[in-house]
């Protein structure tokens, strides 16, 4: 797992990363679509504008894995015709990569100063009753991975911060 903080800001549907020791150097960016109806927000709206050309606002930015051996054990399993097994194994992968990654966020919202927002509940941790969302690649608000910078890299590249406990 690795995240990290990404200086940024907005310019229309787009999000401006730029590179952490170099601010000046854009990174990339991401062009998000705007919802079809009811706000019609799109990702890009909860963030500061660029002022002439400069980032804003910071962009944290986060991967998860539960890694190549979790991924080789899946394999083997299949290989093995131990469909069950397999099945159960792959969902207590994704589910721990979710809960993991639900960590992360968590983690980073307290770095970000926002601990004091935290909610003390888990059904309110679940109706994300807390500043802050974790979009995820794949999904209506980060549609069509291939467009984008992979986030590893990114993450990976940032100020990071690695995790020992």
């Amino acid at each position: 797992m690795a995240y990290g903080y990404f200086p940024c800001g907005r310019e229309g549907n787009s999000v401006v990363v730029f590179d952490p020791a170099n601010p000046g150097v854009e990174l990339g960016r991401f062009v998000l679509p705007r919802q079809r109806a009811g706000n019609r927000y799109c990702v890009a709206d909860f963030y500061r504008d660029l002022d002439d050309g400069r980032p804003t606002d910071l962009l944290p930015m986060q991967a998860v894995t539960m890694g190549e051996g979790a991924s080789a054990f899946a394999r083997e399993l299949f290989a093995a015709d131990r469909y069950t097994d397999y099945l159960y194994f792959h969902g207590l992968g994704v589910q721990m990569a979710e809960a993991l990654a639900e960590w992360v966020h968590a983690r980073i919202r307290l770095e970000l100063g926002f601990g004091s927002e935290e909610p003390a509940l888990l059904r309110d941790v679940l109706a994300q009753r807390y500043r802050g969302s974790r979009y995820s690649f794949g999904y209506p608000a980060l549609p069509e991975r291939g467009r984008f910078t992979p986030p590893a890299r990114l993450a990976g590249g940032g100020a990071h911060r690695p995790l020992d406990g």
